[in-house]
């Protein structure tokens, strides 16, 4: 079993441009997350289960922490890197990941998502949506790695209102990663 934290504090300037002045105002923030994990590698495909709480303040910049594997900072292959800006966001996360073997990942992610303030963004509701990730990371050898994924997003009231509408997202995903 393992446990894992982060935490990071930040202190932003963001420039207010109006007709009569340009004023900096400093933008004080806060993100974290929280994670549980337990791997069977006695089992068939050597199974791991994990849970994550994460929430990160309004104004928080996501892009400064690292990214240690598919849902740990960036919450979501849909909302976290194209829809939110992954602030002003509270991120219950479930995954099951099967390692058939060393070089082969099947990752199956389930977020589920609340704006943390959503009164900041005009919405009566908190109840953004959901979305299911199923990911595959293949490490063909040691220069070349490949992934794969395809996801969909179900919002709920706050994401009907903020997205402008009920449609379901799908978003199919391949990248190559090279080392050298």
């Amino acid at each position: 079993m393992t446990v894992s934290a982060e935490y990071a504090y930040q202190t932003n300037a963001d420039t207010i441009i109006t007709p009569e002045s340009a004023d900096k105002k400093s933008i004080h923030a806060s993100g974290g997350f929280g994670q549980i994990e337990y791997k069977r590698q006695d089992l068939f495909w050597q199974p791991t289960i994990s849970y994550c709480y994460a929430i990160q303040d309004e104004g928080f910049d996501s892009m400064s922490p690292g990214f240690s594997t598919w849902g740990t900072w960036f919450q979501g292959e849909i909302n976290g890197e194209f829809v939110l800006s992954n602030s002003n966001l509270m991120t219950h996360v479930g995954k099951l990941v099967l390692t058939p073997n060393e070089s082969l990942a099947l990752n199956l992610v389930y977020l589920n998502y609340t704006f943390v303030k959503p009164d900041a963004l005009a919405l009566t509701s908190a109840d953004y949506g959901n979305e299911v990730n199923l990911l595959a990371d293949w490490q063909v050898n040691d220069m070349l790695g490949l992934s794969a994924g395809i996801e969909a997003f179900v919002p709920d009231e706050a994401g009907k209102q903020y997205l402008g509408g009920n449609k379901m997202w799908l978003q199919g995903m391949a990248s190559a990663t090279l080392e050298f």
